[in-house]
């Protein structure tokens, strides 16, 4: 079992563990795990070592900080989660972290008079098209000779939708956690790069019933 410190908005920035079977299974998946790891990977940073330090303390602080972050998380996740579904995508409800894979399946006869046949060509149209970075399904293991369920998957994150650059995310985001816990902070907390990307995913959406085309 893997665990990062993704799970404190620290990409880029990983430690993980492994905790094995104690058996003599467990014994042989750990000496052949640590064979492979010892030619991939090197040691950890000192900051990332200090960083997980804290992340791993369960300090009441610490128990704070994960419980709003993870409010926060799922609150964003869920509203575009419900933006997706009144776009006539398909996507399953999200079940944690900050990941959504809509599928355009149901626009797949558009699509496919549009030259666009897989979740490649469908990545590209929409950010060269529409402004919209998503990831194909196809890196993430769906096959875009397959089912169109898959063909037409994509990978979004919500995880970049709380502020427009750095500068805000540092000036507002000790405020922002504070209130992650406050009655009715999910109906009143305002995300405008949230509403924008929504909006952006509606238009995307038109476009393609209009066959690429609102001209």
């Amino acid at each position: 079992m893997l665990t990062v410190l993704q799970t404190y908005s620290a990409g880029g920035w990983r430690i993980g563990y492994a905790i094995f079977p104690d058996t003599a299974f467990g014994a042989t998946v750990k000496k052949t795990t640590l064979a492979y790891a010892s030619e991939c990977w090197s040691a950890a940073s000192a900051p990332a070592q200090e960083a997980a330090a804290v992340a791993f303390n369960t300090s009441p602080e610490m128990d704070i900080y994960r419980s709003r972050v993870t409010r926060l998380h799922r609150d964003c996740t869920t509203a575009l989660y419900r933006g997706l579904i009144q776009c006539g995508l398909a996507v399953a409800p999200p079940k944690g972290a900050f990941y959504l894979y809509p599928s355009f399946h149901p626009y797949a006869e558009q699509l496919e008079k549009m030259g666009i046949h897989t979740s490649q060509q469908l990545s590209h149209w929409l950010v060269e098209e529409c402004g919209i970075a998503a990831l194909p399904g196809s890196a993430f293991g769906e096959d875009d000779e397959g089912l169109q369920g898959g063909r037409y998957r994509l990978r979004m994150a919500a995880s970049y939708l709380f502020f427009e650059n750095e500068e805000a995310r540092h000036k507002k985001g000790y405020e922002l956690i504070e209130s992650a816990m406050l009655k009715n902070a999910a109906a009143s907390r305002q995300l405008p790069m949230l509403d924008k990307a929504i909006s952006a995913i509606r238009a995307a959406v038109k476009k393609i019933q209009a066959g690429g085309s609102l001209e």
